[in-house]
């Protein structure tokens, strides 16, 4: 039978009888509230959910009411949300309450609580579960909280154009990208701006930017894994030379910061050049000066002035200009060119004649109102007049002889003439004369290899050489005759010395001595023997110069108009560099 107490219920049960005794056993039922605590990811990241997942079952053969479970949330986890399978969950100052309510006998329910790790290490956690009917259970679970894995920046500083004159724009580029597999936080980029450039214009991709003098500040805030940030200033170049622009950027979860360095030139836009007609060039020769001044911006230059200071050792003769802008005061020339628009060029041409022999050095300078002034020197050398002669220098001559048999058909007139002949019982007499064919032999250079008796620089050519070969067939009967001419080649090679850099250019070669013999094959076609003396020269015509201590040609030689001649090569043609 059963014994009701309170709550409680016990089993009574008979012991069977004895002779002797009866015992009653009284069995109080098996109460259990049961808790289990799991956590995913295990290990976790910091900044990363984690999920605690709580079983709370009854595992009596009674009912459990007032079920209910608290989870204490450690230090170094930030609550997310939680649910519940039953019953309603709260959290309150970072502990979770679910109130569960009622459990029948092998009901089981389940809590989820989703929170995120703010520091690495190991989080102890501990849920508890209690009822109206059990004493309290507990379930503890420890888990490993990784750190976040660094972010990884990349920057990159551009700067276009990298050369530009003064006074123009120019756009520095500042790009952030992430290549990590975290998200980078606090990202800032700092990009100090060399002096000479005066910010016109900031943008950012993303975030804020602010400007403190001449270092602008970019905040970007987040950037995800795979993604960029930039900024873009633009600004108006205020001095020349090289401009040096270097940026940094920073993160939270970034060890060291990262730089990026981009330069442009900045360049002068009021330019000068100036050149020499001749260097050498001899005394008492005109020699002209060309100067070239050029505004290489887009904006304009204004009140253009160029002086030429002329040498004491040459003579004045001329200047000339576009607009006749120049004038002359003593040695000094004076071109004031007015407003150079941008991209405009103009050339003064100044002519002198040098008096005395030694180096020349003159220099023009040009300014304008917004640019600085602007140089250019060049250095002449004045010589005595020298004259030109030339010497034939003979390298190497080689005499050699060719002996060849060549079978050639006879034209079809001749053929029947030869025909006609032998039909009637009679010879047919062979005669021919040879000539070499118009022009020199052909020559190509095969290889260059050192040869006894040549020595270092012998060279192996290839010659092709070509005769005409007239033939005369004569009826020994008729005493009639029937004529063709044939043309005959033939190729050899001869060892002979060619220095570099000499080539087949200056190889001359020809046939002068030849003779031939002929007859009239069984098959009626005519065989030549040819046997011609060859002649290869080698030879190269050497300019000189002398100094002169004659009479000089004149510069100006006059022609009659009507006549057509070229005037004979002088010493500045052969030798325009000394």
């Amino acid at each position: 039978y059963s014994l009701e107490h309170g709550n409680d219920v016990f089993q009574i049960r008979p012991r069977p009888q004895s002779a002797t005794t009866e015992t009653l056993v009284i069995e109080q039922p098996i109460l259990e509230l049961l808790i289990s605590k799991f956590a995913g990811p295990d290990p976790a990241t910091v900044g990363e959910e984690l999920n605690y997942t709580i079983v709370v079952s009854n595992e009596t053969e009674g009912l459990l009411t007032g079920v209910e479970v608290v989870d204490v949330l450690p230090p170094g986890l930030v609550f997310v949300s939680a649910e519940t399978t039953q019953g309603t969950v709260t959290e309150v100052a970072g502990t979770v309450t679910a109130l569960i309510g009622d459990l029948d006998p092998g009901q089981s329910e389940i809590i989820t609580i989703t929170v995120i790790p703010t520091a690495p290490g190991i989080v102890t956690n501990t849920a508890t579960a209690t009822s109206n009917q059990t004493p309290p259970v507990s379930s503890t679970i420890e888990t490993t909280v990784n750190a976040l894995p660094p972010a990884f920046l990349t920057i990159e500083k551009l700067a276009e154009p990298n050369l530009v004159t003064l006074g123009n724009e120019v756009i520095f580029q500042v790009t952030v990208c992430n290549m990590g597999e975290t998200a980078a936080t606090n990202v800032v980029a700092v990009d100090t701006l060399p002096g000479g450039v005066e910010v016109t214009g900031i943008q950012v991709s993303e975030g804020t930017f602010t400007q403190i003098g001449p270092t602008i500040i970019a905040s970007f805030g987040v950037i995800a894994p795979g993604t960029c940030a930039m900024i873009t200033i633009e600004a108006i170049t205020a001095v020349t030379g090289t401009l040096t622009n270097t940026a940094v950027v920073t993160a939270d979860n970034v060890e060291d910061s990262e730089t990026a360095t981009a330069s442009i030139t900045v360049l002068q836009p009021l330019a000068i050049s100036k050149q020499a007609s001749s260097n050498p060039v001899l005394v008492g020769s005109l020699l002209q000066y060309t100067i070239s001044v050029a505004n290489l911006g887009e904006l304009p230059l204004t009140n253009v002035i160029v002086r030429d200071v002329i040498p004491p050792t040459v003579e004045f003769v001329s200047v000339q200009s576009e607009g006749d802008t120049c004038s002359v005061s003593g040695q000094t020339v004076t071109c004031l060119l007015g407003t150079l628009e941008g991209q405009q060029e103009q050339t003064i041409i100044i002519t002198v004649i040098p008096l005395l022999e030694g180096v020349v050095t003159n220099t023009a300078t040009a300014q304008a109102d917004n640019t600085p002034p602007v140089t250019a020197t060049i250095t002449t050398l004045v010589v005595r007049p020298l004259e030109c002669i030339s010497v034939s220098k003979l390298f190497d001559w080689v005499v050699t002889r060719s002996d060849f048999i060549v079978e050639e058909s006879i034209p079809e007139n001749c053929r029947a003439f030869v025909e006609q002949a032998i039909a009637g019982g009679r010879q047919v007499l062979v005669s021919c004369n040879a000539v070499p064919a118009t022009g020199e032999c052909s020559i190509t250079v095969v290889k260059r290899l050192p040869l006894p008796i040549i020595g270092s620089q012998a060279a192996i050519v290839l010659t092709t050489c070509s005769a005409e070969v007239t033939i005369t067939l004569t009826d020994s009967g008729t005493g009639e005759t029937c004529t063709f001419t044939l043309l005959v080649k033939n190729n050899e090679k001869v060892s002979l010395c060619l220095p570099l850099p000499l080539d087949e250019s200056n190889i001359t070669s020809q046939i002068f001595d030849i003779h031939c013999a002929a007859r009239i094959t069984d098959s009626l076609t005519i065989e030549l023997q040819l046997d011609w003396c060859l002649e290869l020269v080698v030879k190269f015509t050497i300019p000189l110069m002398v100094e002169a201590t004659f009479c000089q040609p004149r510069a100006l030689i006059p022609i009659p108009e009507s006549c057509s001649i070229s005037v004979p090569m002088q010493c500045p043609t052969l030798f325009p560099f000394v």
